[in-house]
């Protein structure tokens, strides 16, 4: 499993747990249309079990 952090422009991160890329592919085009921008993201290796609902945070 991963963890996906997404980040843009305005220093707002996402992060979820994915456990395929195309999983990450979908989650990533969601954030994309309610950002209103587009986001970059980065896969972090994370053994631990995390909440998979993403979230906006400073």
């Amino acid at each position: 499993m991963y963890r996906v952090e997404w980040t843009s422009p305005v220093n707002a991160y996402a992060y979820v747990d994915v456990r395929t890329g195309r999983q990450a592919q979908i989650m990533k085009a969601w954030l994309e249309r309610i950002g209103g921008c587009r986001v970059s993201y980065r896969y972090i290796p994370d053994g631990r079990r995390r909440d998979t609902t993403p979230r906006w945070v400073r």
